[in-house]
């Protein structure tokens, strides 16, 4: 129900708190947060992270999928081809201090895991430099 509630087509109230869920939920419980670690939420959250305005909605998402990041790792592939370098780049430089945290924390996990592309993808940003 709580996947289902965070599409676009829900309130965005019912959105947020559905996502504010989903973070605490994979920052408390490995074993029930995992059954959050997967493609279809990954991306939903992701919408909600480029599309929304309100930045609280914003941090959660962002802190909800650095959660699912650590929670399936084999996930980081797909979440680092679904946004830029430059808007990873932004988020690092420009984001929210709770942003900038979760996003350093996707970098780490990143860092540790065989994914080549992760070093050309860094070196397009000269803020990697």
């Amino acid at each position: 129900m709580l996947i289902q509630c965070l599409d676009a087509a829900e309130d965005e109230v019912v959105r947020f708190y559905a996502c504010k869920t989903i973070e605490n939920i994979t920052a408390q419980s490995i074993s029930a947060g995992c059954s959050f670690a997967n493609l279809d939420v990954v991306t939903l959250l992701f919408h909600i992270y480029n599309s929304v305005t309100d930045e609280t909605f914003r941090v959660s998402a962002a802190v909800s999928i650095s959660h699912i990041c650590k929670l399936n790792t084999t996930l980081f592939p797909t979440i680092f081809t679904s946004i830029t370098s430059h808007q990873f780049a932004a988020a690092l430089n420009d984001g929210a201090a709770r942003i900038q945290q979760a996003f350093i924390t996707m970098l780490n996990i990143a860092l540790t895991q065989p994914y080549q592309k992760l070093d050309e993808t860094l070196q397009e940003e000269q803020v990697f430099h």
